[in-house]
């Protein structure tokens, strides 16, 4: 009886541990209000958030939420993975976010592919418009960015149409998340550990 319970503490803790797994977490989160510092996105200026991966698992990319404000009709908006390999800079397009089936004030999601982020790797979101123009919503103030992961935040820049070539520095901090998954090799070790204790359970029976 003891062992049987003992079994049951197990497979609920498991289960509560595999609901978190498989839940977006948090690889930033910038949810700042708005002073009225904004950033203004066109077809001809853009911006660029990095973030930083945490030291241990790798994770794939579910979404980026934006904060935006005063949107032109027919924008377009343009949102961009790239990857940093070390110029503190974006110099790889690693893929082009979804956008959602129409914009509005505040919070929109726009969807990734699935682009895998490396543990430890500098990532920038990007964002311009090929057409029209919308403000990312932002302040200067000097605000903790959480992380479910242990990213971290530390640069902006802005520049002209082609985030390959942005290099100037901003002190505006913008409205960004960006949620992610474990990667299916960590997924892959929890079904495993599922499996080894209907096993377990088996020969408890015995």
């Amino acid at each position: 009886m003891i062992k049987l319970k003992r079994f049951t503490l197990i497979v609920s803790a498991l289960c509560i541990s595999s609901a978190a797994v498989f839940a977006d977490l948090v690889v930033i989160d910038e949810g700042l209000d708005n002073s009225g510092l904004n950033s203004t996105v066109s077809d001809i200026s853009g911006k660029a958030a990095n973030f930083v991966m945490g030291a241990g698992d790798d994770y794939s990319l579910t979404s980026v939420v934006l904060g935006l404000a005063n949107i032109q009709a027919e924008a377009v908006p343009v949102v961009e993975l790239w990857s940093d390999e070390g110029t503190g800079t974006p110099e790889t397009l690693l893929e082009t976010l979804t956008n959602p089936g129409s914009l509005a004030a505040g919070a929109n999601t726009f969807t990734s592919s699935g682009t895998t982020l490396e543990a430890s790797k500098t990532y920038w979101v990007a964002v311009y418009a090929s057409a029209n123009k919308f403000d990312w919503l932002g302040n200067n103030a000097d605000t903790s960015v959480t992380s479910d992961i242990g990213a971290t935040h530390t640069a902006r820049l802005y520049g002209g149409s082609s985030p390959g070539g942005w290099n100037s520095s901003s002190s505006v901090l913008n409205q960004i998340q960006v949620y992610a998954v474990p990667e299916p090799a960590t997924m892959a070790m929890i079904g495993t550990a599922g499996l080894s204790l209907l096993l377990l359970r088996r020969r408890m029976r015995k």
